[in-house]
């Protein structure tokens, strides 16, 4: 799908011109998926299969989660055309960011590969570069990239267990006085006649708390 770039929308053509690589993760439908899935652990991004110059599929960390680790499949062993998602939705890239939202809602993609009206591939859009791609201005834009670039390098020093130590560090700190204690939900019970006794004044303080959190 792709409209005519008319109208001022800002478009995939400017999206993929924004981004700091324009270079995409390109592979061979005979590759292995260790190979495809370290590629693209480096990008940080989904990967275009081609063939012969020629778009045949994509391959995303959701096909090697669900496709190839939920089913137990030696990756050195897998070939990405077994596990790749075939024949994918693209756009061109004169859509708008507009057109691209409503295609990966509708259809429910998280990668959206653009390709020209002439088949010529010119990249892989993830529903993050599309957000970004929204902001209003270039230091918006910016300023979303930076943010999510920064949570994944946060404390990723690239060892396995990296992620298991970030999370003791934030519950340890300062001992346990600093751990979040549980949300407690006081039960919205109806008020009953007479409680509280006195004054109207103090019964109606005590309406406006009931149903509230502790």
């Amino acid at each position: 799908f792709g409209g005519d770039g008319t109208g001022g929308a800002p478009t995939l053509r400017d999206v993929l011109a924004q981004q700091d690589d324009s270079s995409f993760v390109a592979l061979r439908p005979t590759d292995n998926v260790r190979e495809a899935a370290a590629q693209m652990a480096v990008a940080r991004k989904g990967a275009l299969v081609l063939e012969d110059g020629e778009l045949v599929g994509i391959l995303t960390p959701k096909d090697v989660m669900s496709r190839v680790v939920a089913k137990r499949l030696n990756p050195d062993l897998t070939a990405v055309e077994s596990v790749m998602t075939a024949n994918p939705s693209t756009a061109t890239p004169d859509a708008t960011i507009v057109e691209a939202m409503h295609e990966m809602h509708d259809h429910r993609h998280l990668h959206l590969p653009v390709v020209e009206a002439n088949g010529d591939v010119l990249g892989l859009l993830d529903v993050m570069d599309i957000i970004c791609g929204s902001m209003g201005g270039e230091g918006g834009k910016a300023g979303w990239r930076d943010f999510f670039g920064g949570a994944m390098d946060a404390g990723d020093d690239g060892s396995e267990t990296a992620s298991l130590r970030s999370a003791r560090s934030r519950f340890s700190r300062g001992g346990d006085s600093h751990r979040p204690s549980p949300l407690r939900i006081k039960p919205n019970t109806p008020n009953r006649s007479g409680r509280g006794g006195g004054g109207g004044g103090g019964g109606g303080g005590g309406g406006g708390e009931k149903g509230s959190p502790d």
